[in-house]
């Protein structure tokens, strides 16, 4: 018997003695490996066949998920963060200021060394 899950076909009769001989686990992993579908997905498809081994006859499953719609929300724009003191994108009175800085910093050790 084949379960057609995303038009990828699986052998039911594997899945279902993997499931019986209780490794579910491996299960969830063939079904993660083989269709591609997140963890959740793969746990509900087999949750479903333990519950009812005659769930996916005769019908394709294809899982909704809400990973797609994550995807298109639009991105926002993020605005620059932090507060500067110079604004100006002029980059000659940047280097007055610093210069001015550093000469306050030379008059004040000059000041405290002739002390």
């Amino acid at each position: 018997m084949i379960i057609r899950i995303n038009n990828i076909e699986l052998n039911k009769y594997e899945l279902l003695h993997l499931i019986n001989s209780g490794k579910s686990l491996s299960a969830i992993k063939l079904v993660k490996d083989k269709t591609n579908m997140g963890l959740k997905e793969c746990k509900d498809v087999i949750d479903n066949l333990i519950e009812n081994p005659n769930f996916y006859d005769g019908k394709d499953y294809i899982p909704e998920t809400k990973i797609l719609k994550a995807y298109n929300k639009p991105i926002k724009q993020r605005s620059k963060r932090g507060s500067h003191i110079i604004k100006s994108n002029n980059s000659n009175y940047k280097n007055y200021v610093i210069i001015f800085l550093l000469l306050c910093i030379v008059i004040l050790v000059y000041m405290y060394n002739t002390k």
